[in-house]
């Protein structure tokens, strides 16, 4: 269709502007991280490789915690080992065409619940909202898990209008893709299962229903052999900090408060309400797949409600959802358009491109307002003044990723005073400096200092650095003491 065509161009092409920028503009520390170990990767299957970089590389990959399987970051390395040299926006491409390709899934799925211009407006919303398009070229796997999700619940879709074992299983196998790709695809999916079957089969025969069975077993268990068994104990340790030891915050209501407010950051508040009051028009199968896949990501929210109310990106998944709901509402005012004379429905098309337009302006706006490749460059110079002698413990930028990726550097992390506020309010108790200065510092030769705004927010810090190590160097942009040798205590006196 040409309309769905020209939206893909738009979607796609609007996500290429200002390809090539650092990844600095959207949670540099997820996307730095994965850029690490794709670089780790390629260099470990580089020939030729000198042997000190090929280690160096793999050792900054290994330091680097594992939350999922690393499915983008190995595609990108080979496709690094393909082209010969790392070119880091590479990984833009993938995650912006993995979203942009699963819009065909948005408008088949809206289609065939509503109509064709209903397919169009949910495709419309999902590619061109501002926040999915800044998001959905990101090097981190939220944009291809968002992508399984759509392809899952179509695929549901298709087993519940003609169920089969076969359509049951192929169905189960893409929920398996999009759990495995970020756990928290679960919840939405495991919520439009359940739903769309007790719907069509009733609570007590939907327990019984092999199919279903079938379909939650294959989605689930790749997942389960992967955290369980490959993954080893730190998942459960993930589960029970982030699950567990923050579950107070549901009797909070400043976290109801601020979890509304992530929704309307990722799909703003009308658009929300919309698509909301849309999911209940989609139809008999439609309908309860959607509610499901809603519920499913309200119980998300419940169980990781840190996440939920302070990182937007835990909220990408909802973007499909409402785009599928928005098609569901255009079915009713498009009904009453048609009875319109063609001068309203001039105007609604005129409404319908400038909203587009709009959208594209804003999200080009904002790509073209920083320009990150000065600092990337301004964080490998630091790189080459750092010291090599010695481990090094930082108060810095984004947990020390930028460090690991500009300046090949890895380094033990100095808590902010968020991290430290969250470690008590999860149970950690108060914070206790000395024991953590000593604890942190062990072994370590040098600590140094970029995030000079957090510094001045730990007065105690800097008073112990300043009064007890002697300023190795300092710079433009860094501060370096050497743990190994004392103040200058004439000069302190003096001071004083």
């Amino acid at each position: 269709m040409v309309a769905l065509g020209i939206l893909l161009l738009l979607g796609l092409s609007i996500r290429f502007y200002d390809l090539t920028d650092a990844p600095l503009d959207f949670h540099e520390t997820r996307q730095l991280g994965s850029a690490v170990v794709a670089r780790g990767m390629y260099y470990q299957m580089l020939p030729g490789a000198p042997a000190d970089r090929r280690d160096l590389a793999q050792q900054l990959w290994r330091a680097i915690p594992v939350y999922e399987p690393r499915f983008l970051e190995r595609l990108v390395a080979l496709t690094y080992l393909a082209v010969g040299d790392e070119y880091l926006w590479i990984a833009r491409i993938y995650s912006a065409l993995f979203w942009v390709l699963a819009a065909i899934g948005v408008y088949a799925l809206a289609r065939s619940a509503t109509t064709s211009m209903g397919g169009l407006v949910a495709a419309g919303f999902y590619l061109i909202s501002p926040y999915a398009i800044i998001a959905s070229r990101s090097f981190q796997p939220d944009p291809l898990m968002t992508a399984l999700v759509v392809f899952s619940l179509l695929a549901i879709y298709r087993w519940s209008e003609n169920p089969s074992m076969r359509r049951a299983i192929v169905a189960g196998a893409v929920c398996g893709a999009a759990v495995l790709a970020k756990a928290v695809a679960a919840f939405p999916l495991l919520g439009a299962l359940a739903a769309t079957g007790w719907s069509a089969r009733g609570f007590k025969r939907g327990l019984r229903d092999p199919q279903l069975w079938s379909m939650t077993v294959v989605a689930m268990l790749p997942s389960l052999v992967y955290y369980l068994i490959l993954a080893g104990p730190g998942s459960a340790g993930l589960f029970s900090f982030w699950v567990l030891r923050l579950r107070d915050l549901l009797s909070e209501p400043y976290f109801y408060v601020r979890w509304v407010q992530q929704m309307e950051y990722v799909v703003g508040f009308g658009w929300l309400v919309g698509g909301l009051l849309g999911a209940l028009l989609l139809g008999r199968v439609a309908t309860p797949l959607l509610v499901g896949a809603l519920g499913g990501y309200l119980i998300y929210g419940l169980a990781l409600p840190f996440q939920i109310m302070t990182h937007d990106y835990y909220h990408l998944m909802l973007v499909p959802l409402v785009a599928l709901g928005l098609g569901g509402l255009s079915r009713v005012a498009l009904l009453q358009l048609a009875g319109e004379a063609r001068l309203w429905r001039l105007a609604a098309l005129g409404v319908a491109v400038f909203t587009v337009g709009y959208s594209l302006w804003e999200a080009r706006v904002t790509l073209a307002a920083d320009d990150y490749r000065l600092e990337a460059a301004g964080w490998r110079r630091l790189g080459e003044a750092m010291p090599r002698d010695g481990a090094m413990v930082a108060l810095t930028h984004a947990y020390g990723s930028r460090l690991q990726y500009y300046a090949w550097i890895n380094v033990g992390f100095w808590p902010g005073t968020a991290d430290i506020e969250l470690a008590a309010y999860a149970g950690g108790g108060e914070f206790d400096f000395e024991q953590e200065f000593a604890t942190r510092t062990h072994g370590a030769r040098y600590f140094l200092i970029t995030n000079f705004a957090e510094f001045d927010r730990q007065p105690e810090l800097k008073e112990h650095l300043y009064a007890k190590y002697a300023v190795y160097a300092e710079g433009e942009g860094f501060l370096i003491f050497d743990l190994r040798q004392a103040a200058d205590l004439e000069r302190i006196q003096s001071d004083g």
